[in-house]
């Protein structure tokens, strides 16, 4: 299982990313930001994502080929959006992560965060001395 997790997390390390975003949201007549943890990787050779559904879940999606994108390869993403399953792939990658380090160290402070405080996604941002991370 070693060996596989620190393939993923080189494949995160090199094509992925780890961070907190905002989307915009409407449903039952709430409309605001929303901010999700998200995991995500993108490439246009479906194999290693499949791999990284396999270990963590999430969702994988494609081929999607752009347009006026004439002989060029089609691509997938993979994606974690859940705050479990976010923290539970970063707590098995964290060992073997080099580049993405500091980043999946931050989305994991952010989910402990959002956990304790009890918050709803449509929260506030923790404030800036929060994201001082320790590695």
């Amino acid at each position: 299982m070693s060996h596989k997790l620190a393939y993923a997390a080189g494949i995160l390390d090199g094509e992925g990313s780890f961070g907190i975003i905002t989307v915009k949201w409407h449903w039952g007549g709430f409309r605001g930001p929303v901010r999700r943890a998200v995991i995500q990787c993108g490439m246009t050779t479906v194999e290693p994502l499949q791999l990284l559904q396999e270990l963590f879940g999430g969702y994988l999606n494609g081929p999607y080929v752009h347009k006026g994108s004439l002989g060029k390869k089609p691509c997938w993403k993979w994606s974690i959006t859940t705050l479990g399953e976010a923290a539970r792939a970063i707590r098995l990658l964290r060992p073997y992560l080099i580049v993405k380090r500091r980043n999946a160290a931050l989305v994991l402070r952010y989910i402990h965060w959002r956990q304790q405080q009890h918050t709803s996604r449509y929260s506030r941002l923790p404030r800036p001395e929060f994201l001082d991370v320790e590695l």
